[in-house]
């Protein structure tokens, strides 16, 4: 049960160690979602949980992968009751589990807001910023967000209580509008 002994070599449950993850490349997140270990990368997004009723260890330990749909920016990856919710390169996609217990993931954008979210560059996709206000229930992803740049940021708001879509245009305004004080 030693795994640096040369004749047994073997792993035991209470052993440290690594998880290949095969196919994964580009991991960008892990994400805790109840017991769990959601694994985020540019190809897919992949479930580590422990095997059996007692949970994890290091000999006992399944990988799934749940969708091969992967994420297009790291920022726009956003934990929502104990799901994940990410914009990926074709949607924006919704991690969860079904009504049998198994993860699934769904594109939440299709036949909703999927025009919209084909018409935004792949480049602003990846530089999108996600976050969950668990009071108000509502996901909001800023996209178009330069400061150097005179176009207005743009926020696309899920509300999950309506299952609704909402969108805002914040202007960029201009600094000369303003008098600034000097001070003597």
């Amino acid at each position: 049960g030693d795994p640096t002994n040369k004749t047994a070599p073997d792993v035991i449950a209470t052993d440290g160690g690594f998880i290949r993850v095969d196919e994964a490349y580009g991991i960008l997140a892990l994400k805790n979602v109840g017991t769990s270990l959601l694994v985020c990368a540019r190809n897919g997004v992949w479930r580590i949980y422990g095997g059996s009723q007692y949970g994890f260890d290091a000999t006992n330990y399944v990988v799934e992968r749940i969708t091969d749909h992967g994420i297009s920016s790291i920022d726009s990856l956003v934990v929502v009751d104990n799901t994940i919710m990410f914009w990926g390169q074709d949607g924006i996609y919704h991690i969860h589990t079904n009504e049998n217990g198994g993860w699934v993931a769904e594109n939440i954008s299709y036949g909703f807001v999927q025009r919209l979210y084909e018409s935004i560059p792949i480049e602003e996709k990846r530089f999108a910023k996600g976050t969950y206000d668990n009071f108000e229930r509502k996901v909001r992803w800023i996209y178009y967000n330069r400061l150097s740049d005179d176009t207005e940021t743009n926020e696309l708001i899920l509300d999950i209580n309506l299952k609704a879509y909402y969108l805002n245009a914040i202007k960029q305004f201009d600094d000369t509008a303003f008098p600034r004080c000097l001070a003597p």
